[in-house]
């Protein structure tokens, strides 16, 4: 096993991630990355075929993150979904999606330039409807009544739900000095409000 190599690779990844954050992945040169890593560009070519491909591995690695991090995520007790246990949830999914905020904010900026097939932020928005879809099935509005289709609950989901929760992680900061106030009071006051705009529309549907 070449660990030389993996580790270097990871290096490559990480000076990469912090340099798309920074300076926009069109700011950012392959020769900026190798400085940073402190090797020759020749070599950043061993491992990837260009600066798209390292993008592509930082876009891979935060969706196999992601994967693994909502595979393992808690289930509803007994089949039932409060509305504390829904809240602690998204707090905790917050608290591990803002360790990569900065790939995050790369991802969302070329999600608007980028036409590629392969939509990166779309397929991370897909595997967390997906979970939330399973999240609340049998214990709660699933599939909110009034969708009169598929796409509709797709629309709703992803612009209601999981656009704002990405621009929460990547904006949190930047609030947080503009407005001088503290992040874990943003962060209950944004849960209040992804509450009341997103969350109420799973709420249990009333007995009759």
């Amino acid at each position: 096993m070449r660990t030389g190599g993996n580790e270097t690779k990871k290096k490559i990844l990480a000076a990469a991630e912090e340099l798309f954050a920074e300076k926009g992945f069109d700011g950012a040169s392959v020769g900026m990355i190798a400085d940073a890593v402190g090797i020759n560009k020749g070599l950043i070519y061993y491992h990837f075929k260009n600066k798209d491909d390292i993008l592509v591995s930082l876009f891979a690695a935060v969706i196999d993150e992601l994967s693994e991090h909502l595979k393992n995520g808690p289930a509803p007790h007994g089949g039932a979904a409060d509305g504390a246990a829904v809240r602690d949830k998204l707090r905790q999914e917050i608290r591990f999606l803002e360790k990569r905020k900065r790939i995050l904010s790369v991802m969302l900026m070329e999600a608007f330039k980028r036409e590629d097939k392969e939509n990166f932020l779309l397929k991370c928005a897909e595997m967390s409807m997906k979970q939330e879809d399973e999240y609340f099935a049998g214990s709660r509005a699933h599939k909110f009544s009034g969708a009169a289709s598929e796409q509709e609950y797709l629309v709703f989901e992803f612009f209601t739900g999981f656009i704002p929760v990405i621009t929460f992680v990547a904006m949190k900061d930047k609030w947080t000095r503009y407005y001088n106030c503290d992040g874990d009071e943003l962060l209950e006051r944004f849960l209040d409000s992804f509450e009341k705009a997103h969350l109420t529309v799973h709420e249990p549907k009333a007995v009759r």
